[in-house]
């Protein structure tokens, strides 16, 4: 019992933390990730991509390199790119 309150003593003569994020954790958001599926040309996927022809996946993540990787785990193909989804402001 001793130990358990000078360890608690302790702590509270260090006082509140000022202003530290809890464990790193960060918001996830919304990103729309733009597939390669097998058989598909690479020179031409970028106009593929471009006009809206290829496959896309929404994932949320904390990062775009998170999304990326959430991407390919998901579907089993490589990801062109990844692109975040602003919410819309409800008017």
């Amino acid at each position: 019992m001793q130990n358990q309150q000078t360890y608690i003593d302790k702590y509270n003569a260090k006082g509140a933390p000022q202003s530290v994020p809890v464990h790193g954790i960060q918001r996830l958001h919304s990103y729309r990730a733009t597939l390669v599926p097998e058989g598909v040309t690479l020179s031409d996927v970028e106009d593929l991509a471009d006009a809206d022809l290829l496959p896309t996946i929404r994932v949320k993540a904390a990062t775009a390199t998170q999304a990326e990787a959430n991407a390919h785990l998901a579907s089993g193909k490589s990801v062109l790119r990844v692109e975040r989804i602003e919410e819309r402001a409800e008017a």
